[in-house]
């Protein structure tokens, strides 16, 4: 690295005077050496500090960096150029990778000298001097090596102008450019004489246009050679260097220093004049990064030759790259570049390779946390870029924020700088911050509802006017109404955040109105779902005669391993698949408040690969849209047929409306089963095809606003409803006998039997994969008393895919390390809570019974939704099961039951751990509450038939006090998602019903854990006739808005009075609260009037070694949010913010 500022010999210390020679390392910062010095200097290890093998290549120079910058400085751009490669001649220049296609032979960097570069590029100007004549195109058609810079530097000495053609570009845009360019010469390889060829034998306009071809390489294929009309003359690479005497280069009158095409993302590409101020302007700005080493392996047709020239003009080097991506690090090893700029598709490949090895990392080593496992990982991806990288550029699109972020953090003290320009300007902002020398201004655009008065921050139109901006736009007068004024129209909108802080949220060409007369820009929405790790790729796609828009989803790898589907060959056949990726869409969705227009109302999975290959993306990485819809025409229209038959058939009077049922389930909510079709819908309900709450909701909705149908979404959800009598509105409201769902089956007795005299060795857990089970699983393989915990979990692979499922949550979901002495007490019990004896058979449920000591009955089916029905097999023949097998066996095993606060029902009254809920209440429950009350009572029964039985009603679960991780899927999440995602909170300090009591997980689980091991069962119930009962609440409550109070500090949240938070939430259709909040008559789940009182509990606790529960601090709510805003995203823009 020639940072060439010191004037003193390293090793003497003697001054060397301006233009006195002296040797210069080329590895080392900052060494010079004195020419006495240097004979016995190079392999001195204390004054050359790089890490380089010695000894280290050295250069004559005559001056200071300084010093050359200033004599080789011109006014002309060409010239500038030219007097750095007579200058600079000892120096290392061009780098290549010699055998990079045959790696079984020696792989090396060849490094051609400034003076190599530049004798080349005078032979091949003077034999095209005498070919063509000056201000001639000459189009490059190659990959990045040494004979494209030894072409460009030579036409832009000699006054042709250059015209790069992307070596991936396609045959159409191929055309486009060498029609609008007027190339008259080419220089061209095996690969892209090929297509050449093809478009002369079709084109007779560029027959008569073309007069040179030049091959780069001299073997190349004869007939296609043969083929060439008589008017173009066919000259090989190394002839144009066989010249006896150079003609020197002299300053021309070429306006024109070279064309430069945009990548065609969005249609033909179109030609941008590059003038003198244009190159001159933009090369000058690097100065700061003068001497480094650039790696080369972006497209030369694009940004990457701008700052490759930066390179030259202060004596840098280029590492040319045009091999194949999995070997370019080897290339990266070698080279030790300080420079990468590079398009998102690089990025997105180390990311991948980075997930690919982290995910083996962590199968290899269950011991170790995802903390761990990632540092490790991160560890030896910690000299990817070599270990000289200075700076990382992400270039020509938005850089999706998930690789961002992992690049960032496999880097360390490094970031990803995101580079935002455009052919036409070069530089506009980093990392959102505008280029110093710019100077810019935002114009409204009220058609697609932007103005520089939007609040919070103006959003308008990018316009830019710089010194080095282009001459417009070649033989395209259309398009140069972009220029105006010298003002420069990017077409991007932005929204100023700050200072000269600006972020695109928009392009103005891509918004189009749909039938509905709303503008949208599928690009944004695109961006906003790429973000998932389900999501892969995704192609959003409406015009102007549709009201909604479609989506193609390529699902990730992350998505397969969800649902452990192996056959990528058909995608389109999954529903599981589907259903995934549908319901991430509304999760994002709801995450960014995205209207409703702006939701895909259908998607079509595939997985094929989105390559520049297949050109489905441009040379520089960006989505194709031409050409995306033209290969996924026929699934676009498919998916426009579905959704209009289906309006049309919801607006018809017809009352035959089955069909269109079955279309619905079928194809918008992906809900069908392989044989739907067959299977006669009126023995279905909506929850046997995968019918969840947020399509029963769609589909309520649907009903009533179409066809006239007023169906409750509980009554959709209930197993004891067909589809059929969904649109016959024939559903009946069943009363339920409560006294006949409260019988105990009468062989579950104790039968004389006694419990084991041995204390609490293995213990049968229920609910293992749930949120508080995962908890009480950790807090019991963590005691070193427990030898086994038997977890009951549904799986349809081996236990040992049960075992890493469990782990994964504990580790992954939970952020909790265990170790593999712990992992090795997890002993999966493959079955399911809703079945006679849990799906085992009879032999399998006794064995089971005798080597069990505790059973600790956690599991539920908990939803908030779903009627009494739908919960019965799972909440109440689930426990009849588990006092079965408490009884079943040799001894009568212990049960810790877990119920729930909800029991209780009425939280206008106060509350302590004597109450009993009141049976005449059932009706008016939930049906889970309704599920759990039946429950308790078959405990009560089984307490009263002697079986040793403690039960625990826990409050609302928060989340834990050390890691900030809570339920996702519970009440007070969606209660906290809700308001985080409105951006309001409402005043409850007038309204009765306004205190939460809130139990951290770990506080819960350890709690049951201490009493049900260390409590007295033998004695402790002999005198109680009544089930012993703990209320696992806290005995302090905080008021709602003090809770808000404290959110508000660590993200921005303002209070409105409850009536007008209620407003605001039913305008927020895609709010995650919206939906329950009508299900729950517009009032806030969780809240109570009064403080719970739990003092026996709490003694019960301490003596049973626990402690008493946290008071819901600020410190504890701070790690629950930013758990939240981490696992939601919420830093993701609302793009589309309120005026």
């Amino acid at each position: 690295m020639i940072n060439n500022f010191d004037r003193n010999c390293k090793v003497c210390s003697k001054i060397i005077v301006s233009g006195q020679e002296r040797y210069v390392c080329s590895e080392c910062t900052d060494l010079t050496i004195c020419l006495e010095c240097y004979p016995h200097s190079n392999t001195l290890s204390d004054i050359h500090t790089d890490s380089a093998p010695l000894p280290h290549y050295c250069t004559i120079e005559k001056y200071t960096n300084e010093e050359i910058i200033s004599l080789t400085e011109d006014p002309d751009f060409s010239t500038t150029i030219l007097n750095v490669f007579k200058t600079l001649q000892n120096r290392r220049c061009l780098g290549h990778w010699i055998n990079n296609r045959d790696l079984s032979l020696d792989p090396t960097v060849e490094w051609l000298t400034y003076q190599q570069v530049y004798e080349r590029a005078l032979m091949f100007g003077t034999t095209l001097l005498e070919t063509i004549p000056i201000e001639s195109k000459v189009g490059i058609y190659l990959t990045n090596v040494p004979e494209w810079y030894i072409v460009d530097l030579a036409c832009l000495w000699y006054g042709f102008i250059i015209v790069p053609y992307n070596y991936q570009t396609n045959l159409e845009n191929l055309y486009s450019i060498l029609n609008n360019s007027e190339t008259s010469a080419i220089i061209v390889d095996r690969i892209s004489f090929q297509n050449l060829s093809y478009l002369l034998e079709t084109n007779e306009d560029i027959k008569k246009q073309l007069k040179l071809i030049v091959h780069l390489e001299d073997t190349f294929n004869q007939d296609l050679r043969n083929k060439l009309p008589s008017n173009i003359s066919f000259k090989l690479f190394s002839q144009m260097l066989l010249v006896e005497e150079t003609i020197q280069p002299k300053k021309t009158n070429c306006k024109i220093k070279s064309l430069g095409y945009s990548s065609g993302s969005t249609g033909i590409p179109k030609g941008v004049v590059f003038i003198n101020n244009t190159l001159k302007t933009y090369v000058n700005e690097q100065t700061d990064y003068s001497t480094l080493i650039t790696l080369s392996f972006s497209s030369l047709a694009h940004a990457q030759r701008s700052f490759d020239y930066g390179r030259f003009r202060f004596g840098g080097r280029v590492a040319l790259y045009s091999g194949k991506m999995e070997h370019i690090f080897d290339y990266i090893k070698m080279t030790r570049p300080h420079l990468i700029f590079s398009v998102p598709v690089f990025w997105k490949f180390v990311y991948s390779n980075f997930e690919s090895i982290l995910k083996s990392y962590i199968s290899d080593h269950p011991h170790l946390s995802i903390e761990q496992c990632t540092k490790d990982v991160k560890k030896l991806h910690n000299n990817i870029f070599g270990d000289r990288i200075v700076h990382l550029y992400s270039i020509g699109a938005p850089l999706n924020l998930s690789v961002s972020n992992l690049i960032n953090g496999i880097i360390g003290k490094l970031t990803i700088t995101n580079y935002y320009g455009t052919t036409e300007t070069q530089s506009i902002a980093f990392n959102g911050k505008v280029v110093p020398h710019l100077e810019y201004r935002l114009e409204s655009v009220p058609e697609l509802g932007f103005t520089i008065n939007d609040t919070p921050y103006p959003r308008g139109e990018m316009i830019v006017n710089t010194s080095n901006i282009s001459g417009g736009y070649y033989n395209n007068k259309e398009a140069n109404t972009a220029f105006k004024d010298g003002w420069y129209y990017t077409g991007d909108i932005v929204e100023e955040y700050g200072t000269r802080s600006i972020r695109i949220i928009d392009r103005k060409k891509n918004a189009f109105k749909l039938s509905n007369g709303e503008f949208v820009c599928c690009e944004i929405i695109e961006s906003l779902y790429s973000n998932s790790p389900l999501i892969k790729n995704i192609f959003v796609f409406g015009n102007i005669n549709q009201s909604y828009l479609v989506a193609i989803v390529v699902p990730s790898q992350n998505a397969l391993d969800k649902i452990d589907l192996i056959d990528f060959i058909k995608y389109q056949d999954n529903n599981q698949l589907k259903r995934l990726i549908l319901e991430e869409i509304d999760r994002i969705s709801k995450l960014n408040k995205s209207p409703h227009y702006e939701i895909p109302k259908m998607i079509s999975l595939d997985n094929t690969q989105w390559t520049i290959e297949n050109e489905l993306l441009t040379p520089t990485g960006k989505f194709s849209r031409p050409n995306l819809y033209k290969y996924y025409k026929d699934d676009i229209e498919s998916m426009f047929q579905t959704l209009n038959s289906i309006q049309e058939g919801l607006s018809s009077e017809s009352e035959d409306k089955t069909n269109l049922l079955f279309n619905y389930l079928k194809f918008v909510l992906g809900l069908d089963i392989n044989t739907l079709s067959e299977v006669d819908l009126s023995k279905l309900s909506f929850s046997q095809i995968g019918g969840d709450s947020i399509g029963a909701v769609k589909l309520s909705t649907l009903l009533k606003d179409k066809a006239k149908i007023d169906v409750k979404p509980q009554q959709i959800l209930d197993k004891n409803v067909n589809l059929i009598d969904i649109f016959k509105n024939i559903i009946k409201n069943n009363e339920i006998n409560w006294e006949d769902e409260m019988k105990l089956d009468d062989s579950i007795q104790t039968n004389g039997k006694s419990m084991k005299s041995s204390g609490f060795n293995n213990i049968f857990l229920t609910g293992a994969t749930g949120f508080n089970g995962s908890f009480l699983l950790y807090d019991l393989i963590r005691n070193q008393n427990i030898s086994k915990v038997f977890c009951l979990i549904r799986s349809s692979g081996s236990q040992s895919d049960a075992r890493s499922k469990l782990v994964d949550i504990i580790r992954l979901k939970n952020n909790m390390m265990i170790k593999e002495n712990e992992i090795s007490k997890i002993h999966p019990i493959i079955g399911d809570l809703e079945l006679p004896l849990f799906g085992l058979n009879i032999n399998e449920f006794i064995d089971l019974s005798n080597q069990t000591d505790l059973i600790i009955h956690n599991g539920a089916y908990v939803h908030l939704m779903n009627p009494y029905s739908n919960m019965k097999m799972a909440n109440v023949k689930g426990t009849e099961e588990v006092l079965r097998l408490s009884t079943i066996g040799d001894h009568i095993i212990p049960v810790s039951h877990i119920s729930s606060i909800g029991t209780l029902h009425q939280f206008n009254q106060e509350i302590d751990d004597t109450i009993e809920p009141d049976l005449k209440n059932l009706n008016g429950m939930s049906g889970y509450s309704q599920s759990k009350l039946i429950a308790e009572q078959l405990i009560h029964i089984a307490f009263q038939r002697g079986l040793p039985i403690i039960m625990f009603r826990p409050g609302v679960i928060y989340s834990h006090t050390e890691t900030g991780v809570d339920n996702s899927n519970d009440y007070i999440r969606l209660v906290l998602s809700g308001i985080l995602y409105l951006g309001y909170y409402p005043d409850l300090s007038e309204e009765k019903i306004n205190l939460l009591n809130l139990g951290p997980v770990d506080w819960i689980s350890s709690s049951i854990i201490n009493i049900s091991l260390n409590r007295s069962w033998n004695d402790a119930d002999d005198n109680n006739d009544k089930t012993p009962t703990f209320l696992l609440t806290n005995q302090k409550s905080i008021t709602f808005n003090d809770f808000c109070l404290s959110i508000s500090k660590i993200h921005p949240l303002k209070m409105t009075s409850f009536d007008n938070w209620k407003d605001l939430l039913l305008e927020q259709k895609n709010n995650p609260l919206h939906t329950m909040f009508k299900a729950f008559n517009q009032i806030i789940p969780t809240l109570s009037q009064y403080p719970i009182d739990n003092t026996n509990t709490t003694k019960e606790i301490l003596k049973c070694g626990g402690y008493a529960c946290p008071e819901i601090n600020f410190d504890i709510i701070q790690k629950n949010i930013k758990h939240i805003s981490k696992s939601e995203q919420l830093y993701i823009t609302n793009f589309k913010t309120n005026k």
